[in-house]
């Protein structure tokens, strides 16, 4: 029996938990856990299924078990030996380092990483998460119970604790096999068909072949008899034209002699081109270089014209300059002058503003207000005080009327400024376009001379270019005449050529003739020894024949294997037979039914003296051959006679759910062959009487050899017999 101890549980920043928590699981020894709601105890003992499957027993899973304070860096483990093996499983969520993942490590090694392939291992090692959630945990107010799951829960779970799961892939892959199976026999018989249609087909071939080797034969001896009549027309043939090439050779034809004489003539032609031509070039050098000397003293002209007006140019731009900065010179002096009569403008226009202030002030203190005491010191103001005040006033105004006669005079010198300005600016302006004028004056008689330098250059030039002409004109004349004499020498001497060509001509063809029938008959001779020696070729006729042999010895072959894998079918479709619904599944249920139905009665009287009876069983096989792993619980209380789960109490349930799971575990032990050392109870004493919790804690004591049991419960700690209580604050 494989042997499965869970060694411990540890988790930080999980829940509740933000410092790293760790339980032992114990042989032999029963741990009670007690506290507050909402401590965490449930969630302690969740941490076993959440690092194997990735949820709590209630469901959460993912970022949802992260401790809202930290907020990451959650990391739950478990650690289990199976017999010598150890492992550890450990599952981050949101973990700096480690990220979100799952690692499966084996004896100090990592031999799985990420939930997907981690999961299926679990699942192979210890159980499913049905399975442990109904064998090895019972959570408060998490889920129905087994007696309470509907049918389709109930079957999934009995499957998984029976393997019943196995026999459906065993049945699958035999169905499969079959089926490739009877693909081959289906395939054999097909083939059979089509060799027994290739068979038919080579013996026709072969009667259609052995016709064809007669139709061979006779083509044969026709073919000889027009080998031989070939023969005899060539030799005809060949007697002609070897007497006229007789004919030809008597012709006396030396044309060495004549080709010697046109290549001479040719060579004159070339040698009179090729004297024209470097005279030629000479005449075009002599012209270039005359052309360039004229260009070169045209060019120096021009230069020194350039010279001479650029002088000029240059004095021209200098006054024009010097005019321009007087001008600016004197624009910028009338400017600071005209700035400085306009600041001392300014002051005077504002005494005026402050000394007519000043006097508007006295009138209406003192004068237009009739004011007998002063505002300030509370004394009477005195006459003399008010003619000395009178006279500020006309002081004051006295004093603006003569700053208003210096403001008329400054704005006159401001218009004498600006027009001495504009005189002085208009006298250089003036000079200034003078200069302008005999600027471009001087330009148009540059422009003049370089002109007509360059019409005596374009007059010389042709007049050299002309003389260059008539002196060429001359000499191809002269070279003309010359080649046309040779080229009529050419011409007739090339006559003669082709006509010595011709009658060779004329003699290798004949020659060539003559050959070509001596080759004909020789080949027409050997064609007649090879064709004698022709015989027919078999090979085709052979091939079918060989190929009548396979087929048959194929269709032997195929009878053969037919027969095996017919047999190998029948073994197929038996095994088929027992991988099925009502084949050893069927049996393992039928034997796992009165297990079931003993070991229940066995805590159920240990539990209440076997008030209450629970049995098992399933529905027969359905004609479609379902499954037969209905299951239907069946509940009796002996003293009410109640025949329904609903008909019992909370307390009387709650009694029934601790035997059966401890039932179903027992059988996932018997039929798995494995043991595990953890039971987990959450809450399993509610609505239990006094009575009741003692006979349960017995039993669970009897229960922890081997184990190791965790309890939570909120009462009644003193009526358990625990090895060690937990208090969590």
């Amino acid at each position: 029996m494989r042997r499965i101890d869970i060694v411990e549980v540890g988790m930080e920043n999980f829940g509740p938990y933000i410092d790293p928590m760790i339980l032992e699981f114990k042989p032999d020894s029963m741990v009670l856990m007690t506290g507050p709601n909402g401590i965490g105890k449930t969630m302690s003992l969740d941490a076993i299924p959440y690092t194997f499957y990735g949820v709590t027993s209630k469901g959460a899973k993912g970022e949802d078990v992260i401790n809202n304070v930290v907020g990451k860096n959650c990391k739950t483990w478990v650690k289990f030996n199976v017999d010598s093996d150890k492992y550890i499983v450990t599952r981050y969520q949101k973990y700096t380092k480690a990220g979100t993942t799952v690692i499966l490590n084996k004896n100090d090694v990592d031999i799985k990483k990420g939930h997907k392939e981690v999961l299926p291992e679990i699942e192979k090692l210890i159980c499913s998460k049905k399975s442990f959630m109904n064998t090895l945990m019972f959570g408060q107010k998490v889920k129905d119970f087994f007696t309470d799951l509907v049918d389709s829960d109930k079957k999934t779970i009995f499957r998984e604790i029976l393997a019943l799961e196995l026999y459906q892939i065993y049945y699958k892959k035999t169905d499969e096999r079959l089926k490739a199976v009877k693909a081959e026999l289906d395939a054999i018989e097909k083939q059979q068909g089509i060799n027994h249609g290739l068979n038919e087909d080579a013996k026709s071939q072969i009667e259609l072949l052995l016709g064809l080797k007669k139709k061979w034969e006779d083509e044969k001896k026709d073919a000889l008899v027009d080998l031989k009549k070939s023969i005899d027309t060539n030799k005809r043939l060949l007697e002609t034209w070897q007497e006229v090439l007789k004919a030809l050779e008597k012709e006396d034809v030396d044309i060495d002699k004549t080709l010697k004489e046109l290549g001479e003539i040719k060579s004159s032609l070339g040698a009179i081109q090729t004297d024209l031509d470097n005279e030629l070039q000479s005449i075009e050098q002599r012209k270039t270089n005359k052309l360039l000397e004229m260009q070169n003293q045209a060019n120096a002209a021009t230069s020194k014209i350039k010279e001479k007006y650029r002088v000029e140019y240059d004095k021209i731009d200098a006054d024009v300059a010097g005019l321009k900065e007087e001008a600016n010179n004197i624009v910028n002096a009338a400017q600071a002058q005209r700035h400085k009569v306009e600041l001392k403008i300014e002051n005077i226009e504002a005494n005026i503003r402050n000394w007519q202030e000043r006097a508007k002030e006295i009138k209406d203190n003192v004068f237009d207000s009739g004011i007998t005491e002063c505002p300030t010191c509370q004394q009477e103001v005195s006459k003399d005080t008010i003619k000395l005040l009178g006279d500020k006033v006309i002081k004051y105004d006295q004093d603006v009327s003569e700053a208003f006669e210096l403001v008329t005079e400054q704005q006159e010198h401001i218009k004498k400024i600006n027009a001495t300005m504009i005189a002085n600016s208009k006298e250089k302006t003036t000079a200034i376009e003078t200069l302008n004028s005999r600027k471009e004056l001087l330009i148009n008689q540059e422009t003049v001379e370089i002109q007509s330098l360059d019409l005596r250059l374009i007059e010389a030039t042709d007049k050299i270019n002309q003389l260059a002409a008539n002196e060429k004109s001359l000499k191809e004349t002269a070279v003309q005449k010359a080649k046309a004499e040779l080229e009529a020498t050419e011409a007739t001497l090339q006559e003669r050529v082709e006509e010595q060509e011709k009658v060779i001509e004329q003699r290798d063809e004949t020659s060539t003739k003559i050959d070509n029938l001596q080759n004909d008959i020789s080949r027409l001779e050997k064609s007649i020894i090879e064709k004698d020696k022709e015989e027919y070729d078999k090979t085709q006729l052979n091939s079918y024949e060989k190929r009548l042999i396979d087929l048959d010895k194929a269709l032997e072959k195929l009878e053969t294997k037919w027969d095996i894998l017919d047999s190998k079918s029948q073994r197929l479709e038996f095994w088929k037979s027992a991988f099925s619904p009502s084949g050893i599944p069927s049996m393992l249920i039928d034997e796992a039914i009165p297990f079931m139905n003993e070991k229940v009665a066995y805590y159920l009287e240990k539990f209440t003296n076997g008030r209450y009876i629970v049995s098992f069983d399933t529905l027969a096989a359905t004609k479609a051959g379902e499954f037969r792993d209905k299951i239907s619980v069946n509940v009796v209380d002996t003293y009410t006679r109640a025949n329904a789960r609903v008909q019992l109490s909370g307390g009387q349930t709650r009694i029934i759910d601790i035997a059966t799971i401890l039932t179903l575990g027992d059988l996932q032990s018997n039929v798995q062959e494995v043991s595990i050392n953890i039971l987990l109870f959450d809450e399993i004493f509610d609505s239990l009487d006094e009575e009741n919790i003692g006979y349960v804690s017995k039993v669970l004591s009897q229960l922890k050899h081997g184990r190791s049991i965790y309890l939570i419960s909120h009462r009644h700690e003193d009526q358990l017999e625990v090895d060690e209580a937990l208090q969590l604050h």
